[in-house]
């Protein structure tokens, strides 16, 4: 009986601190979602690209959303000045540069 009750107990501080790391992705979704809201259309479908895709370069980005390369950077450039995404070094190509979701 002491076996199960402290699987029971292992298992529902497992639960709790599941329940608590969702909650605090949730908001943080939450919150990112709320900020969105005031970017144009095409920086939502960079942003919505990035979190599916992972790192990817503007012209990765370009061919992924059939948007023109301005558009790209523009929204890149909104994106970055909110927060929203960081620009890391491309060792293959240092004429490129990765960008990716802020953590």
């Amino acid at each position: 009986m002491s076996k199960f009750l402290n699987s029971v107990n292992a298992v529902n501080h497992l639960m709790s601190v599941v329940n608590g790391a969702v909650t605090e992705v949730s908001a943080y979704q939450h919150q990112r979602a709320k900020k969105l809201r005031e970017y144009p259309p095409s920086a939502k479908l960079v942003f919505r690209t990035l979190e599916q895709n992972g790192t990817m370069t503007i012209s990765d980005i370009e061919k992924e959303t059939y948007l023109p390369y301005r558009t790209v950077r523009y929204a890149i450039k909104r994106l970055k000045e909110g927060g929203i995404v960081t620009q890391i070094f491309y060792v293959k190509d240092a004429r490129q540069s990765l960008y990716r979701l802020a953590e």
